[in-house]
């Protein structure tokens, strides 16, 4: 992931973990950074709990309002809890 090593430094902003991942399995985890200009730089995994880990990932910086309306919204039935900054 070189394209998300510039924004490591940044202030975690969220992680959102799915409330079953490790009963299910599988789920995909996301972990946000607040960037200056108030941008948000996410990281997601797609992560196999059972066998494989790490199945698949992503990154992107997007504007915050992005961020709280299609990725936030989309994982809302699935995180009862948020770990914060």
């Amino acid at each position: 992931m070189t394209k998300a090593k510039p924004y490591a430094n940044y202030p975690i902003h969220e992680c959102l973990i799915p409330d079953n991942l490790f009963t299910s399995g599988l789920g995909e985890l996301v972990v946000t950074r607040r960037i200056p200009g108030g941008d948000i730089a996410m990281s997601a995994f797609v992560i196999d709990v059972f066998c494989l880990g790490v199945k698949d990932s992503m990154f992107m910086v997007m504007q915050e309002y992005e961020y709280e309306q299609k990725i936030k919204q989309r994982m809302a039935g699935q995180v009862t809890g948020q770990l914060k900054n």
